[in-house]
């Protein structure tokens, strides 16, 4: 478990990492301009393609078990969702009540689905990925 573990770390780092800046952009740049759905129709995919990739490198030269993707994913939505939550506290003075409450409207409601769904994609990638063909008797794997 410790490989999905810091895999799920690397992950979640990357992907508050990037969320901090595209948030940014999409707060300071595009809203004033085009308004808050457009923006984040215009961040989501972007930082949902960059999961993806992101995911894969977090897995890569790490022999993970279905399980163990599930597990890297689970870890980096907890670790996202603490960040999140952390995030709101210092930048807008809010509570973890008043955060949560948050998720009863829309975009912050689609912004929970999005780290869901980037939650997942360790899984969904596990599941894409084609297992290596079996070694034939007297045959060494990878020669």
């Amino acid at each position: 478990m410790r490989p999905a573990l810091i895999a799920g770390l690397i992950y979640a780092a990357c992907l508050m990492a990037l969320g901090v800046v595209l948030g940014g952009f999409r707060t300071l740049l595009f809203e004033p301009w085009l308004g808050a759905w457009p923006a984040l129709l215009i961040e989501l995919p972007v930082i949902l393609y960059a999961a993806w990739h992101v995911s894969g490198l977090a897995m890569d030269g790490r022999d993970l078990t279905r399980a163990g993707a599930g597990a890297m994913g689970a870890v980096a939505i907890i670790v996202l969702l603490i960040g999140e939550a952390v995030l709101a506290q210092m930048l807008n003075g809010r509570s973890l009540l008043a955060h949560f409450a948050l998720y009863g409207e829309a975009r912050p409601l689609l912004g929970l689905a999005a780290q869901i769904l980037a939650g997942a994609f360790p899984l969904i990638r596990h599941w894409r990925t084609p297992p290596p063909p079996p070694a034939r008797q007297g045959e060494v794997l990878g020669a």
